[in-house]
């Protein structure tokens, strides 16, 4: 039997996301993963091989806006004080 698009999806590497999304920070990698694999369980049945879905997940937009969310809230756990006495401040 064959691996479904959504196993597939699943089972993609962070090294491999990281080198489609063009992304290092490994945050936004788990994110875009997890956006890219929600897109496979909606859709799964378009498609065959990750690699049709993926075309279709960054045409459509959605990798640039997972990747937008991802930059927010990186940003956003940056800005948190690191201990209670800083949010005394």
């Amino acid at each position: 039997m064959t691996e479904s698009v959504l196993d597939q999806a699943r089972t993609l590497s962070s090294g491999t996301i990281a080198g489609l999304a063009h992304e290092t920070r490994y945050q936004a990698i788990e994110l875009i993963q997890w956006g890219f694999v929600q897109y496979c369980e909606r859709y799964q049945d378009r498609y065959t091989v990750w690699q049709e879905a993926w075309s279709d997940y960054v045409m459509t937009g959605r990798l640039a806006m997972v990747q937008a969310a991802a930059q927010a809230r990186i940003l956003n756990e940056y800005d948190q004080p690191l201990c209670s006495s800083e949010r005394k401040l």
